[in-house]
């Protein structure tokens, strides 16, 4: 973890530098000890927040993001029969 003193200017301002990728904001956390905690934010489609509002869904993808890193996997042959036509 790097550390470092960042001086503010004259209107009391700090600047943290540019963000990293993907990074939209911060969350900022005033801790009882007087730590600032910024917490970088992106942004999340509606259409997917879903999946980190549900405990369980979030978990069952994790793990299968795991299964398949690991190499966990397995062929279980077409689905063709299973699509539906539009």
């Amino acid at each position: 973890m790097a550390t470092k003193i960042i001086q503010p200017d004259a209107k009391g301002r700090i600047s943290i530098g540019k963000p990293a990728a993907g990074v939209m904001g911060y969350q900022c956390i005033d801790e009882k000890d007087g730590k600032i905690v910024l917490i970088p934010m992106t942004a999340i489609p509606t259409s997917e927040a879903w999946l980190y509002q549900d405990k369980a869904a979030l978990e069952s993808v994790t793990r299968g993001i795991q299964q398949s890193k690991a190499g966990e996997t397995g062929k279980w042959g077409s689905f063709a029969a299973h699509a539906k036509e539009k």
